[in-house]
């Protein structure tokens, strides 16, 4: 579900916007080409609340259906 970012220090940042960007535009480009299970796979330190309810908004209005497995961490709104 997109690659961890770093702050300056070395940090994981988690969810941020422009992981959600990145989210959004696949589940998108993907219901145009199929009906057929998305299938993520997570990774997620938590992070932004409003970029996570922006994914969560995108899943529920997938034509197709989405699984996601974690491996790794799913932490606050991850």
């Amino acid at each position: 579900m997109g690659s961890v970012t770093f702050d300056a220090a070395g940090s994981a940042r988690g969810l941020d916007a422009r992981m959600a960007e990145y989210v959004i535009k696949n589940i998108i480009l993907l219901n145009c080409f199929n009906s057929d299970p998305i299938r993520m796979i997570m990774n997620n330190s938590g992070g932004s609340v409003c970029d996570g309810y922006a994914i969560y908004d995108a899943i529920a209005s997938s034509q197709s259906p989405v699984d996601i497995e974690v491996l790794g961490q799913a932490m606050s709104m991850g």
